[in-house]
């Protein structure tokens, strides 16, 4: 962990000494730091200043034991240190964009001296961390301190990778009044007299960028001419009171495409050129199914295999970070897109590769190149369970909430006035897609049928070998009755964040045939005529009922 010798450590002591600044107890000094209410403390030698709680806790720092595989930042405050460390944990992590847009950088790279600056109370005690922590992260760590090297562990050079940013005086001055005057640790109420805009940022990158920075293999000026020439206009039945107390979560309607029929959010009519233009990449994997067709399942499926079958990780990690749902942040009656999910949005352009991507949108809302780039992986399920499926997911999301009867559900899913329809467009487009060579067309009742012959089809599509003992592996972990039991995918997370309603599970039951227990004769006779009325001319057939399945 490093190269210092213990008893040497034990022996190990900041000769240095740290005492009050007299003007800095003065009223008129407290007036412009208000936040400074006992005072600053300067050492000696150095004449390096900090609040006496770091006067006091210097020593834990300076003690601390810097390992090999470490990178420390240091800089002088508002030189480029929050930007900085954001490149270096990326590049030390693999650049994942997705973690890092998920967790605060102060938890991916602590900033050592921050529990030691002694206005730090309230809120503010949720970004401590302290040393003690600090020495117990796992490696690689990204720590960054703004101290002077004599005031860190006196190895640190010889044992660790440092990087330092250095910036102009005269824009430190500027930023760090701004700062002084921002966060309430300082509480500055005075002036600034010298504010030029002059700007140089001299850095220093130990790694190339190329990985960061190509992201995309487009034209730019084709991708600028990119338009998505589709209208929505409002379906006036879903504005109406009847449909509304059945739709409880529907509180704006409901909008549809023209061409194409498509049913969704008026969210997303105002922001569906951002899904149209959203740039597919050669290694790519995304997974197209219409809602409660296996979708969940197979991107678990997915993952697994373009990640060396690492169901310890995926079993830790929630499936959304690993395999971005894209049509996520329009899944509202809101009318403007909220702060989180354009930050979601701009999270999967930022995404390493490769990337699994999920969306119940048809082909025609996505790129025009998505398959000519990308693998896709299209599931189909038959209409007769996907009805009562996605029904209990209805009842389930509040976002849906629906309080109607199975029935009314499968006529309004027939009538195509419901999230995602139409249904048989949507399978037939992909249907005639099949044969295309980055297009892998799969059915849920096959996956019923023969689990791991499934998986060893997809597997060879994403020129994946994966040993006997790893398919075997996968296929346990997604038998159905481990896979609902699994939090990072069972989404049972969801009740207590309040987007899911307390009765229902996310998966459910996963059965092929489960529909015979919902329907009355007279249901599946109008369902019947519906199905042979729109595959009539098409090859396509579907298995409604097996007779083993797993």
């Amino acid at each position: 962990m490093s190269h210092f010798d213990d008893e040497k450590f034990k022996q190990l002591q900041l000769k240095v000494k740290f005492n009050v600044i007299p003007k800095t107890r003065l009223k008129k000094f407290g007036k412009l730091f208000d936040g400074y209410p006992t005072g600053l403390v300067k050492s000696e030698p150095g004449g390096f200043v900090m609040p006496p709680t770091y006067g006091e806790n210097a020593e834990k720092i300076y003690r601390m034991k810097p390992r090999t595989d470490d990178v420390w930042l240091l800089t002088f405050p508002k030189c480029g240190t929050t930007w900085t460390s954001e490149l270096l944990w990326l590049l030390e992590n693999d650049c994942n964009f997705e973690t890092a847009a998920k967790i605060q950088l102060h938890s991916r790279a602590p900033f050592l001296e921050m529990p030691y600056l002694s206005a730090m109370s309230g809120p503010m005690k949720n970004f401590l961390i302290t040393v003690d922590k600090v020495e117990k992260l796992p490696s690689p760590r990204v720590i960054r301190p703004h101290l002077p090297f004599y005031l860190l562990p006196p190895e640190l050079l010889d044992t660790t990778k440092v990087v330092y940013v250095a910036r102009n005086p005269k824009d430190v001055i500027v930023s760090y009044y701004f700062h002084h005057k921002l966060i309430k640790v300082h509480g500055y109420t005075g002036t600034v007299k010298d504010r030029k805009e002059t700007r140089t940022v001299v850095h220093y990158l130990p790694k190339t960028l190329d990985v960061i920075a190509n992201m995309s293999r487009f034209d730019e000026e084709n991708f600028k001419k990119l338009q998505l020439n589709v209208n929505f206009d409002v379906i006036p039945k879903t504005r109406l009171k009847k449909f509304n107390q059945h739709f409880k979560g529907y509180t704006t309607g409901l909008v549809r495409s023209e061409p194409g029929k498509f049913v969704f959010f008026p969210l997303y009519a105002n922001h569906a050129d951002r899904l149209y233009r959203m740039q597919p990449r050669t290694d790519d994997v995304w997974l197209l199914t219409f809602p409660k067709c296996g979708t969940t399942w197979t991107s678990e499926l997915l993952w697994l295999l373009m990640n060396n079958c690492d169901t310890e990780k995926a079993t830790s990690t929630n499936l959304f970070l690993r395999a971005s749902f894209i049509d996520g942040p329009f899944l509202s009656s809101e009318l403007e897109l909220s702060p989180l999910g354009n930050q979601m949005l701009n999270s999967v352009n930022k995404m390493a590769s490769p990337r699994i991507l999920k969306s119940h949108m048809p082909f025609y809302l996505l790129h025009p190149k998505l398959l000519d780039t990308s693998k896709v992986v299209y599931v189909a399920r038959n209409p007769k369970d996907a009805i009562v499926s996605f029904y209990h997911h209805h009842k389930l999301m509040k976002f849906q909430d629906y309080q109607g009867t199975l029935e009314e559900f499968a006529q309004y899913f027939m009538d195509d006035e419901i999230l995602y329809s139409p249904f048989f467009p949507h399978m037939l487009d992909a249907w005639s897609k099949r044969n295309h060579p980055n297009m892998h067309f799969m059915f849920f009742e096959d996956m019923k049928k023969d689990l791991r012959g499934e998986i060893v089809k997809v597997a060879a599509f994403l020129n994946q070998s994966p040993t006997d003992e790893q398919l075997d592996k996968i296929t346990e972990h997604l038998r159905f009755d481990n896979f609902e039991k699994n939090e990072s995918v069972n989404n049972e997370a969801g009740k207590k964040q309040g987007w899911m309603n307390p009765d229902g599970k996310f998966i459910r039951k996963g059965k092929t045939g489960d529909w015979k227990n919902h329907f009355s004769p007279e249901l599946n006779s109008r369902i019947d005529e519906w199905i042979e009325k729109n595959l009539a001319g098409s090859d396509l057939k579907f298995v409604t009922e097996l007779e083993h399945q797993d």
